[in-house]
């Protein structure tokens, strides 16, 4: 069966992608599949709503899937596929 590994990160941290990655590799050796399913959304009117909030909306939503992406999917260039 297969391996499956829950590590928990806030991603709007841009430091949890490096910390996330690290902790799969230690945890599984390699990743394989990789479900990118983190998001979130900030409600109301854009020009009323918190830079801050729609900061950390963007690093989850973006950055940290396509951080993600690069830090683990490059382990699974070498799979054939079935």
């Amino acid at each position: 069966s297969p391996s499956v590994a829950v590590i928990a990160e806030d991603l709007a941290d841009p430091a949890a992608p490096g910390r996330l990655a690290k902790a799969a590799e230690a945890a599984l050796s390699r990743v394989d599949v990789l479900v990118l399913n983190a998001g979130f959304a900030v409600p109301g009117l854009f020009e009323k709503s918190s830079p801050e909030r729609t900061a950390a909306m963007l690093q989850v939503n973006v950055g940290a899937h396509v951080a993600l992406a690069r830090l683990l999917l490059p382990a699974a260039a070498d799979l054939q596929p079935p």
